[in-house]
């Protein structure tokens, strides 16, 4: 019974990266979350899982095929449904939405490659309401 209830309570993490080991990396590292991870390789697929589930956080890189990070933040945060869902960037160059309008739409951004223990702190943060500091 509890671990039915474990599981109902379980957070729900989307990745997105077109990096199968970046994807691997950050799965592994939040692994001691004990958080549903679901893994999109880029935009296009990351947006059709906003599709009414519940998600407790997006972590998206921004630059990869199809449709980047920052469009799929636009397109995810045009559904009411994920006006408030945390996003992470992760991203391995700060110059390229250092100057855009994304920012306003993000609570934080994580450099690659990242340090395990303060990138598991910044994703708990997130998933629990805490105040977040770029890093």
């Amino acid at each position: 019974m509890l671990e039915k209830n474990r599981k109902a309570m379980a957070k729900r993490i989307i990745i997105v990266d077109d990096s199968e080991s970046t994807r691997y990396v950050v799965k592994l590292a939040l692994a001691q979350t004990d958080a549903t991870i679901i893994e999109a390789s880029d935009g296009t697929e990351a947006l059709e899982l906003f599709d009414g589930r519940k998600v407790d956080l997006l972590i998206t890189d921004f630059n990869m095929p199809e449709m980047n990070g920052d469009e799929l933040i636009r397109a995810v945060r045009k559904n009411d449904n994920y006006l408030e869902t945390p996003i992470l960037l992760l991203t391995g160059k700060e110059k390229e939405f250092s100057d855009n309008q994304l920012m306003n739409e993000l609570r934080g951004w994580i450099k690659k490659p990242f340090i395990k223990d303060s990138f598991v702190k910044e994703v708990k943060n997130c998933l629990y309401q805490e105040s977040l500091c770029c890093r």
